[in-house]
């Protein structure tokens, strides 16, 4: 049996960083709050606009797949 996956999402953030973050900060409760993963916000130490997700130990990853598309529909 494989193991767990591990999503990485990058991106650069134009704009207000702050309303940027609050919004990150509420997709990352959304996304545990609906499959249990905790997901985590990175910053490039030399690059502030440049941010990376990450959520490690998937199990269920039909069921993430899923979620993060409806995310964006």
């Amino acid at each position: 049996m494989a193991g767990n996956s591990h999503y990485y999402v990058w991106y650069r953030v134009a704009g207000d960083p702050a309303a940027a973050r609050a919004a990150v900060d509420a997709l990352l409760r959304d996304v545990r709050a609906a499959t249990g993963v905790a997901g985590r916000l990175l910053v490039r130490r030399d690059g502030p606009t440049t941010w990376m997700e990450v959520y490690e130990d998937v199990a269920d990853t039909e069921g993430f797949d899923r979620f993060i598309a409806d995310c964006f529909d």
